[in-house]
């Protein structure tokens, strides 16, 4: 568990290394445009600064337009359906009658996001290199848009600087997203079945009528190969890790298990959380059939009780009640998670995944107090 953990840990580190460095390059080359033009231009003063923070502002807003219009051009060209996007504080969402209704929020969360359903499956396929290189296209076209810009501006004080930074911000999450985004990901599609599944999935819990664990609309053919999925791409991983909820919520705790234990060998492509979120499931799994202590004791760390502590989501709370009663032997506490789990069960965001959770809550439950019974 603790190599899995360092290799997480170490593809995350890598990613913000290569993040930084792309920051630092380009704000090097800002820095040198900048001094360039206070020597050059003969007047430069207050209301040179006030218009360059204003025009900062702007950019900002252009990058997370061209961010979400990214995925909404090419999502609705490829035949995804809308459902809703969001632009730093403005949302416009599609509700149950087909009507798109802008909203202004504040909330957590992505500054830029675009939601999008995918189509149906066809022979075992579906459009998904066009959607998931929407950012890196759009912002390409942009980046070269705004570079001949640049060019004809270039002597030109505050304009030339704020597409210069324009240029710098897409680049870098261009370079980003090639290297360890969707585009990236995308890429390994094509070498596996199970991760074209993966990432269907993935997108197809966009939509709010579609639950992300028990894909009861889903025939079982679906989910048969798991044996086959290769862990080393990461939508492989997304695959197992939507099969294994199946089979979760199925209270097929063994197939579970199985495919829990394939999702946290050491060599599948998947983040930390997502890690840690496995363990879970797979711990959860562990109490309900074997119980095994040296597993038990593999799994539950004191770095994984920090996170379950500090992330008190919803089927986070449900296994922290097993665990509470199980490992832990305080009913009390589990008490207390119980009411925190059926307060959240009220939230919205929940109500599609509640029916299927409580009844797990509530097996563990009644296995627990029938097994302390004399």
């Amino acid at each position: 568990m603790v190599d899995v953990m360092l290799r997480c840990k170490k593809n995350e580190r890598n990613h913000k290394i290569l993040f930084i460095t792309c920051i630092a390059v380009f704000a090097l080359l800002f820095i040198i445009h900048s001094a360039y033009m206070y020597k050059t231009v003969e007047s430069m003063n207050t209301l040179h600064l006030a218009a360059f923070l204003i025009g900062v502002f702007v950019v900002q807003m252009l990058f997370y337009t061209v961010t979400a219009l990214g995925f909404l051009i090419f999502g609705k060209i490829s035949g995804y359906e809308f459902r809703f996007m969001r632009i730093a504080f403005m949302k416009w969402q599609k509700n149950k009658e087909g009507k798109i209704k802008l909203t202004i929020i504040n909330e957590r969360g992505p500054s830029a996001v675009c939601s999008m359903t995918p189509p149906d499956m066809k022979d075992g396929k579906f459009p998904y290199l066009l959607y998931s290189h929407g950012l890196v296209i759009l912002s390409s076209i942009c980046i070269v848009v705004s570079a001949v810009f640049f060019a004809f501006n270039f002597n030109t004080p505050v304009i030339s600087s704020l597409l210069l930074l324009f240029i710098f911000v897409l680049l870098t999450y261009v370079i980003l997203d090639v290297f360890v985004g969707n585009s990236r990901l995308a890429r390994d599609v094509k070498k596996s079945p199970e991760a074209l599944k993966g990432i269907w999935l993935f997108l197809k819990c966009s939509d709010p009528e579609f639950s992300d664990t028990d894909s009861e609309g889903l025939p079982d053919e679906w989910f048969s190969s798991t044996c086959d999925a290769d862990t080393s791409i990461y939508w492989s991983c997304t695959y197992l890790i939507f099969a294994g909820g199946r089979h979760l919520i199925k209270k097929d705790f063994k197939k579970a298990a199985e495919v829990f234990d394939k999702i946290l060998d050491p060599s599948a492509n998947i983040t930390y959380t997502e890690y840690l979120y496995t363990v879970a499931d797979r711990l959860f799994c562990e109490l309900m059939t074997e119980a095994n202590p040296e597993v038990i004791e593999r799994l539950y760390t004191n770095e994984f009780k920090g996170f379950l502590n500090n992330v008190r989501t919803y089927t986070n709370l449900c296994r922290n009640y097993a665990f509470t009663l199980f490992i832990e032997k305080n009913p009390a506490g589990a008490a207390q998670i119980k009411s925190e789990f059926f307060e959240a069960s009220k939230n919205p965001y929940n109500q599609k995944d509640a029916q299927a959770e409580t009844e797990l809550l509530l097996y563990a439950e009644n296995k627990y107090f029938s097994n302390s019974q004399p």
